[in-house]
Formats: C-alpha cells, sequence, structure tokens
C-alpha cells in the first residue's frame, strides 16, 4: 500500500465526483506514533514574527541534469512577498554548511534539487547540493540532518524526484525514504513526490500552495491549524486540472499531478 498512490484513484477529476479528490483530502502517515507526536507540535502561521522561509535551489548540479528551479523560486518570491512573513532566505547552489546552518532558525524549508534515497543504508538517503571537496555533488544526508536541532521547523516541501519511493523490495513495509525521514527528524509536515516531477507541474504547485497555505494558516488563527498544509497542497493539485487560459482539463494526465503528497499531521 506504501508504493499507491491512494489519492488519485477515480476518473473524471474536476469534471464529477467519481473520484476520491471530490469528497476526502488525502495526507499519508508512517505511524500512529508518528502522527501523535506531530501533533504535539504547534503550527503558527507563516505571518507571524520570526517566521523563516528557506528555500535552496540547485538549477546545476554536476553529473546530473538541470532543473528550472528559479523559475520555481520565483514563484515563491511571488506568493510571499504578498504576505507578512518576516524572513525569506533563498540559497542558490549553497554548501552543506550552509544549509545545516540555516535548517536551525527556519520554520519552512523547500528544496528544488536533486535528490536519492539509499536502499542499503536509508540513513545515507541524501539531497544533493553544492559541489563537495571531491568535485562530486554534495550530498546533504538524511543522518546530518538528524544532528541539528529543529525546534522550529514545520513544514519542508521536497521538490525533489522520487522522495517517496520504496525501491528496496526489503523495506517495502517500512515506509523508509527521504520524505518519511524529514518527517521523523523534526518536520510534522513534509510534501514529497511518489516519482518524477515535470519542471512546470512543480512550479505550479508551488505557487499555489504557498498563497493558499499562507492564506489558511491566517484564517485558521493564533494557533494554527495541522489540516491547513494538506488543504493547500490539494488546493494546488486541483489548479493542474484544468488550464485556465484554454479550458483545457489536464486530469488525464495523472503522472503529472499525482506525484506531489503530503506526509503528516
Amino acid at each position: 500500500m506504501g508504493l499507491v498512490p491512494i489519492h488519485a484513484a477515480g476518473r473524471q477529476w474536476g469534471r464529477g465526483i467519481e473520484n476520491t479528490a471530490s469528497h476526502i483530502v488525502s495526507s499519508y502517515i508512517l505511524t500512529f506514533k508518528a502522527l501523535a507526536y506531530a501533533r504535539e507540535k504547534c503550527l503558527k502561521p507563516l505571518t507571524q514574527a520570526e517566521q523563516e522561509l528557506l528555500v535552496v535551489g540547485m538549477p546545476d548540479t554536476k553529473g546530473m541534469s538541470p532543473l528550472e528551479v528559479m523559475d520555481e523560486v520565483e514563484a515563491i518570491q511571488q506568493n510571499i512577498n504578498k504576505s507578512t512573513i518576516s524572513q525569506l532566505k533563498i540559497l542558490a547552489n549553497p554548501s552543506k554548511g550552509e544549509v545545516l546552518d540555516n535548517l536551525r532558525t527556519c520554520t519552512v524549508a523547500h528544496f528544488a534539487c536533486h535528490g536519492i534515497s539509499d536502499l542499503e543504508d536509508p540513513s545515507d538517503s541524501c539531497l544533493f547540493i553544492g559541489e563537495g571537496f571531491d568535485g562530486k555533488a554534495g550530498r546533504l544526508t538524511i543522518r546530518e540532518m538528524a544532528t541539528v536541532s529543529l525546534k522550529r521547523s514545520q513544514i519542508a516541501f521536497l521538490s525533489t524526484c522520487y522522495t517517496t519511493e520504496i525501491s528496496a523490495q526489503e523495506l517495502v513495509d517500512e515506509a523508509i525514504h527521504v520524505a518519511s525521514s524529514f518527517h521523523l527528524i523534526g518536520f510534522p509536515h513534509v510534501i514529497g513526490t511518489m516519482w518524477a516531477a515535470r519542471d512546470d507541474a512543480a512550479i505550479r504547485v508551488t505557487s499555489v500552495f504557498y498563497k493558499e497555505l499562507i492564506k489558511s494558516m491566517a484564517e485558521s488563527g493564533e494557533n494554527g491549524s495541522h489540516d491547513a498544509v494538506a488543504y493547500a497542497l490539494h488546493s494546488s493539485i486541483q489548479a493542474l486540472w484544468k488550464v485556465e487560459d484554454t479550458g483545457e482539463y489536464l486530469t488525464d494526465d495523472v503522472i503529472s499531478w499525482a506525484p506531489f503528497i503530503h506526509i503528516g499531521a
């Protein structure tokens, strides 16, 4: 069941109600214990003082295909600038040390980069960032991130391919992957992908997600509502179903919109 996109069950998305998305807002969780732990953490609106959004973008990664991440970063800026969020930090091609230092203080961490799940040692699953000492793409592993105090962390948006993929047959019952690891090290909410996401889809989802997130969290009051994150992703996926300019429906192209999922409270 961990490999099945249950949220994409049905048909006629956006045109009928014979589908899961017309009746529920989907969210995945690793264990009941993880759910209880995540719910203990207070979710504060991004418009409150001292809230920080960290954006890590890797348009070019050595030995890997380029990504259109700057368009994604611009989409975030356009929506965040309309709010009163106190801090927005954008790191382009950063070093491992820069990312780890900023993770300590950020509320939301958005990664637009390549990543991979390690089948033999899940703790070595990583996101690829700036060039390492050996001249190859730097690896920011889950093991390294787990050493950082993440007391302020709330949301991790992993705009990275295969962050919820379970490739090892012997681990299929464990739900061990990059996105679940982010959840376990301190982020009560994680947005991940079940397979490779198209660049244009990632840009659209990102743009709508932050706009809806800020709106929903502001409406939920000072203590915040954990439901706001899943609802924001739900709205952003629905935005992929129909091209507003042409009225064309893209719902039959499930591959483009279904990889994005919410994990957490």
